[in-house]
């Protein structure tokens, strides 16, 4: 789940000599940590998509994810997942609020390890998330007031995906995105 470091940063501890040696060792490793990733990634993504369609039970389980490390994004994961534990739902919250938890890798293994029936994005476009999952796996990217959704130009939407956003500007956004219309709610915030 971790993601490479993209640089190093001196922090005197180290002479340039020994940074610089260190530097070359990540460079070198850098490929295998990424075949492993990339191997677990398809490994996962293979896994999920042998699951055949089933209906949404009573209490479905519920992956949270998100690529945003905002605090207000973080602490809305934490509500949410004290809610799906009052309602006594199966969940898994992965949002990057640890190192472990920024690669693709970590957000699929929530969602394979809740064997989810739902998959929530907070504040995050699922992109290319979406061809590693089943077809059929209902996906909502949810965004909160004050986070716009960034939508590649050319993407294609599964027909599994929804997109809640807060307001009729960025329903407008999303719309103008390719979203289809029908896959676009307006969710104005309220209290918990």
């Amino acid at each position: 789940g971790y993601l490479l470091p993209a640089r190093l940063l001196p922090l005197g501890q180290l002479s340039l000599g020994e940074l610089g040696e260190l530097k070359e060792r990540l460079e070198r490793s850098a490929p295998a940590a990424v075949a492993v990733q990339a191997k677990c990634v398809a490994s996962l993504a293979e896994r999920l998509k042998g699951r055949s369609g089933r209906p949404l039970p009573a209490s479905p389980g519920v992956a949270v994810v998100s690529t945003d490390a905002h605090p207000a994004t973080l602490g809305h994961a934490r509500r949410i997942a004290r809610a799906l534990h009052q309602l006594g739902w199966r969940h898994e919250i992965c949002v990057p609020d640890a190192p472990g938890k920024c690669h693709v890798a970590a957000r699929l293994s929530a969602v394979a390890s809740v064997e989810a029936d739902i998959v929530l994005f907070l504040n995050s476009w699922p992109g290319a998330f979406i061809p590693l999952l089943p077809a059929n796996l209902p996906v909502v990217a949810w965004f909160l007031p004050g986070f716009e959704p960034r939508i590649t130009a050319g993407e294609r939407f599964g027909d599994s995906l929804s997109v809640a956003v807060p307001s009729r500007a960025a329903a407008e956004s999303v719309r103008a995105s390719g979203v289809p219309h029908d896959a676009i709610f307006l969710c104005p915030p309220a209290a918990d």
